[in-house]
């Protein structure tokens, strides 16, 4: 599956009224209330899923449109660390219960 078709079917998930596709950037799953949480987890996805890191370049840029990122993803090579899933899955972790030992963070 290439990255724009991964990207569109986590897009279902996340809202399933389908109004988002490839033309959305950053700032519409944003200012269609997508949570931080879940903007996160939507990278994770795709970092496990092609094994790759994403560079802050791709995910600092909230003006960026989803077809564009993808094609950028697709550049960019998979590791070939055997590791790379395990470290990158404890690293989520980590973060994820952070967020629960942080008096500021409220579960929506």
């Amino acid at each position: 599956m290439n990255v724009l078709e991964f990207i569109q079917n986590m897009l279902n998930d996340i809202f399933p009224e389908g109004e988002y596709d490839g033309s959305a950037t950053f700032q519409d799953l944003i200012d269609g209330d997508i949570d931080e949480l879940t903007l996160t987890h939507f990278l994770y996805a795709i970092e496990l899923e092609y094994k790759v890191n994403l560079p802050e370049t791709l995910t600092d840029n909230p003006d960026m449109v989803l077809n564009d990122f993808a094609k950028e993803v697709e550049k960019l090579s998979p590791s070939d660390d055997p590791m790379f899933r395990y470290n990158l899955l404890k690293t989520v972790s980590d973060e994820i219960a952070a967020c629960y030992f942080d008096e500021d963070f409220t579960e929506e």
